[in-house]
Formats: C-alpha cells, sequence, structure tokens
C-alpha cells in the first residue's frame, strides 16, 4: 500500500457519520484498522492494567512470548533493549492492538531518537485513539500521537506527510481544531495540487455541512488526477445532500462506469434507482 492510499484512508475516519446514511460508502480502510478488535470496555486505570485485561484474551504460547520479552528487557542494556520493544511492539500489532504497540515503539523512540521511530508510534497511537472504548485512554491516545508528531517533525519540518497527519491529530483535538485545519490550507497554499490536504479539507467541508466547498475541493483534485475516480461518489453525495439529485445521479454514474468492483457498481445502481424516486 502507497503513501497517499495510507493517509487518505486514515482520513476517512472524519467522514463516518456522513458515510453511515449511504449504503455503499464503506471505503477500505487498512487492515490493521479494519481487523482491530474493539479494545477492553472495562474501565482500566494505567497501562499496566491494560496489558493484564489484553493478556487475558491471548494463549498460552503468546502470554509466554510476551513475558520472555518482558523479562528481557528489564535484563539488558539500552543498545538491546531496542530489539526487544521493537519485539513488543510488533507483536501487540500482529495482535491488533494499536495502543499497546505504540506504548513500547514509544519507548524505542526515546531511545534511538528516530523520525520514523517516532511517526510510526504517532501512526499507531492515532489508530489507538480511534479503536479504543476507554474515553481516558482515547484522549491519552490522541495526545501522545500529537506529542510525538510533532517530535517527527522537529526532525524532519519539510515532511508533508508528517504535517497532514498532524493536521490530523489537531483537528481531532476539542481545544484547537482549527490549528489543524490552519496547517492543511498551508499545505495547499504552497503545494496546489497536495491530494492528501485537499482530500481532507475536502473531507470536512462535508463534516460541517459545506457541500459547495466540499465539491471544489474534490473538482480541484480531479483536474490534475483524473485517474481518482473514488472522488465521484463523494461529489454525488454532496449534490444529493443540497437536494440537486439530478447532477448526484451523473456522478454515481461516472462512478460505476469506472469501478470493477461488482458489488459496488450494483449497489450503485440501487442507490441511482432511490434518487430517481425521490
Amino acid at each position: 500500500m502507497n503513501k497517499n492510499t495510507r493517509l487518505i484512508q486514515l482520513s476517512l475516519a472524519l467522514l463516518a457519520c456522513i458515510l453511515a446514511v449511504v449504503l455503499f460508502y464503506a471505503p477500505a480502510r487498512k487492515n490493521l484498522l479494519k481487523s482491530s478488535k474493539p479494545s477492553q470496555t472495562a474501565k482500566t486505570s494505567s497501562v499496566d492494567d491494560l496489558i493484564i485485561a489484553s493478556k487475558a484474551e491471548l494463549s498460552p504460547k503468546q502470554i509466554s512470548n510476551f513475558a520472555n520479552w518482558e523479562m528481557a528487557l528489564e535484563s539488558v542494556n539500552e543498545t538491546d533493549k531496542i530489539a526487544y520493544l521493537d519485539s513488543l511492539s510488533t507483536g501487540w500489532s500482529v495482535l491488533k492492538n494499536p495502543y499497546l504497540a505504540a506504548h513500547y515503539l514509544k519507548q524505542k523512540a526515546v531511545l534511538d531518537s528516530d523520525k520514523e521511530t517516532y511517526l510510526r508510534s504517532g501512526r499507531l497511537y492515532f489508530l489507538g485513539f480511534e479503536t479504543l472504548q476507554d474515553s481516558s485512554f482515547k484522549e491519552q491516545s490522541l495526545a501522545e500521537a500529537t506529542s510525538l508528531l510533532e517530535k517527527a517533525q522537529e526532525l524532519d519540518p519539510k515532511d508533508d506527510d508528517i504535517r497532514l497527519e498532524l493536521a490530523l491529530c489537531y483537528i481531532e483535538s476539542p481545544s484547537n481544531p482549527m490549528r489543524g485545519i490552519s496547517l492543511l490550507r498551508q499545505l495547499v497554499e504552497e503545494n496546489p495540487q497536495n491530494e492528501n490536504a485537499l482530500f481532507n479539507l475536502g473531507i470536512l467541508s462535508m463534516r460541517s455541512g459545506q457541500y459547495d466547498k466540499a465539491i471544489g475541493r474534490f473538482e480541484e483534485i480531479l483536474a490534475f488526477s483524473p485517474e481518482r475516480f473514488e472522488l465521484f461518489r463523494f461529489i454525488g453525495h454532496c449534490y444529493e445532500q443540497i437536494g440537486e439529485n439530478d447532477k448526484a445521479i451523473v456522478y454515481f454514474s461516472r462512478f460505476k462506469s469506472k469501478t470493477k468492483d461488482q458489488r459496488l457498481r450494483d449497489e450503485t445502481d440501487r442507490y441511482i434507482e432511490k434518487l430517481k424516486e425521490e
């Protein structure tokens, strides 16, 4: 999966409540997020409690593997700790627990001060924010994601992908979402063909009910990336929301003519028929 696809999928979380009203509006999420089991719904007071609760769902062999890595971590020097922290992070990532994967990867980042480690741990914490049920852990996960991505940005201030992911964190923060929106706009000002920034601005416009602005953003992308035919669905939905069903049908039909997914083609047909009846 390429970097642009991953970033776009990550941003689709912002549109979840809107997409629920359209049957075929179900873009694939990254496998890690798509298959993640919801974290413990019981309240846990610390990361240690969360680890204990998560281990309760594991097999004896898996528990033994984690125990061995944890014991080794306590007895080796800092250089060797990096390898065991990597094992613990990878182990929890494989088990679709991004929060605990990020917990250990963050410790590795403290030791190696590497941009990629900060970036990876920040991304995992953001996935944890999206999947955790415990509100206190959700808030902590978003705060950790923001902090780690800020550290990654300090090491490479010109990396647009880091800046975009940081913008998504700021947007989800209740204290200052406009900071994230301003960062997205800055990215577009610097590069008018930044697809990821334009896409997220379009998503945010949909989220706030500014469908005309959303259409404009998506059309901007199509002007230089006509292969992005999935945007026809978004534009169609925008037109439907402002009561222009005829235009909505045109764009849904364009999407149908481009996609090779028969399931989506069939669902699009049904939705177009529904629009014609309204």
